[in-house]
């Protein structure tokens, strides 16, 4: 049986809290699939459906990612491809960028030694928050709200390979293993 997964960057609850509130001033703007509060994190590398050999062998080499802890701070808004043609709306931000695009090449390299096809997009570090029901623009008083982006930071002390499941009401996400980056590195002061 085909086991659904990816690696990711999970936001401590606090700042899940703090997403929370500003995700609920959105919700009522537009008629999009909102991202719950147990769904906020930001996507290293989409694995997708794959045999139980392949996700032990990515579980046991994911010790093998190599970088310090670092800060990160969500601070703006946007839409993919852009905000006439949104299909996904995301909030992203500068610091921690770097830190997470090396995260993600490690992942990327691991995925594609144990047999996955390389990823086709080049890594963009972001969070969604919503996806379109029908691609169109973003409403003006959505694009105003999400101008407004409150700064969501915290310190990322870890990343999680998670399993997830498809439902009629939406993905389950399921923590397999969480990845320590100061264990990885022994001793930080």
């Amino acid at each position: 049986m085909l086991i659904r997964a990816f690696i990711a960057v999970v936001p401590p609850d606090e700042v899940a809290s703090s997403m929370e509130r500003f995700l609920s001033r959105l919700r009522p703007m537009a008629d999009y699939k909102w991202v719950n509060r147990s769904q906020l994190h930001l996507t290293l590398r989409f694995l997708g459906e794959i045999a139980p050999e392949v996700f032990e062998g990515i579980k046991t080499k994911l010790d093998d990612v190599r970088i310090p802890p670092f800060q990160i701070s969500l601070d703006h808004s946007g839409a993919f491809p852009n905000a006439s043609r949104a299909k996904v709306l995301w909030i992203s931000g500068e610091t921690g960028s770097n830190e997470l695009k090396q995260m993600a090449a490690q992942t990327e390299r691991i995925a594609v030694s144990c047999g996955l096809a390389p990823e086709a997009r080049k890594f963009s570090p972001h969070l969604t928050i919503a996806r379109a029901r029908v691609e169109g623009s973003i409403p003006e008083n959505l694009i105003a709200t999400m101008k407004d982006t409150p700064v969501f930071s915290w310190q990322c002390a870890d990343f999680v390979l998670m399993k997830s499941q498809l439902t009629p009401r939406g993905p389950i996400y399921t923590p397999v293993k969480k990845y320590q980056l100061e264990k990885l590195l022994g001793n930080i002061s």
